[in-house]
């Protein structure tokens, strides 16, 4: 079967599963996104850092408006807790990086997808390959599917990963990133990222467009994120949330119980310098993403393959799993563009 005529199924629709299905629909396939969770992606407002030229190209492309929100900083401040208490200075480094808000980018890629093309509240349980006649893929209600390209984009605990590899596991690398997000107007600081580091991790914090994008002084959101060591028997604490439920790898705003908060507080207060601390302690709901690692023979399997994080896990502080997300879904349609069949 020619590239372009392909009929392709998606598991998963946030950042990377929407990409692929823009570029995929613009070489002719037949795609449809099928998205377990009913939760509107777009509320999330975390900051990614793009490099310039990265964000030209999704512009050039039209996956984001040539308008889209952004920030931009060109030096970061790097500190640390002084024996006195203060804050102390270390270096500035020079670095230039434009900064997006995670919902208005999930948005913007969102909203070129056809929403008959987009299908919510939908789990797949498994698929069965059927040779030539391409892949039934079967879901929790009973109902069925067909396709001839089956793409997992269904995120860090992937169960395509799972099902394409299932001797496969991801490894915790032994630290935990807590996160934030606070009104400018509340805290405000200078415009140049903040990092401060310590013994035990580092903070960074930086200006990111709000939700409705605005990108005025004192309007904008202050995003921070904490890295810091964690024995590996600390996770069931921090993953339990407020109803006593364990979460595999993460826990969202609003399900940090309190005492693990005012712990968070604490240690903020004891380990960060004051300024880092404050932006801290002034955060009502932080939350947790453990950190790990994966290492996997093969993104594929037959007529099955596996994008973002599903693939691969990128470190958070890298700033690069929405950015890699976006740029496998360009070079999956390029090379299917390139080539007459799956094969």
């Amino acid at each position: 079967m020619q590239t372009d005529k392909l009929s392709v199924a998606i598991i998963g629709g946030s950042i990377a599963g929407c990409a692929a299905a823009i570029e995929l629909q613009r070489i002719g396939c037949t795609v449809n996104i099928y998205e377990q969770s009913e939760a509107d992606f777009s509320e999330r407002g975390m900051g990614i850092g793009a490099p310039v030229d990265f964000l030209s190209t999704c512009q050039d492309r039209n996956l984001l408006d040539s308008d889209i929100p952004n920030t931009s900083f060109t030096s970061r401040l790097f500190i640390k807790r002084a024996d006195n208490g203060d804050d102390a200075p270390l270096w500035p480094q020079p670095m230039f990086s434009k900064i997006l808000n995670w919902g208005l980018l999930f948005s913007n890629l969102r909203k070129r997808v056809q929403d008959t093309s987009y299908h919510r509240g939908v789990q797949l349980t498994g698929f069965k390959e059927l040779g030539e006649s391409g892949i039934k893929i079967l879901f929790s209600d009973g109902s069925q599917g067909h396709c001839d390209l089956l793409l997992f984009a269904d995120g860090h605990n992937s169960l395509g990963r799972k099902l394409l590899f299932p001797h496969s596991k991801i490894d915790y690398a032994g630290y935990v990133a807590w996160r934030g997000s606070i009104k400018e107007s509340s805290f405000p600081f200078q415009d140049e990222a903040l990092i401060a580091v310590h013994d035990q991790g580092h903070f960074m914090s930086l200006y990111v467009p709000d939700g409705d994008g605005s990108i005025e002084r004192g309007q904008r959101n202050l995003t921070w994120i904490w890295y810091c060591l964690a024995d590996e028997s600390q996770l069931k604490r921090f993953l339990t949330d407020r109803k006593g439920e364990l979460h595999a790898t993460n826990l969202p705003p609003g399900a940090v119980t309190n005492n693990n908060k005012k712990n968070l507080y604490r240690q903020a207060e004891q380990q960060l310098p004051p300024t880092s601390a404050r932006i801290i302690c002034a955060t009502a709901e932080p939350f947790i993403q453990t950190i790990y690692d994966i290492s996997l023979p093969h993104y594929s399997r037959g007529s099955a393959c596996l994008l973002g994080d599903a693939s691969a896990l990128a470190r958070p502080h890298t700033g690069s799993g929405a950015i890699k997300a976006i740029s496998q879904a360009i070079l999956l349609a390029k090379s299917l563009q390139q080539h007459s069949s799956l094969k």
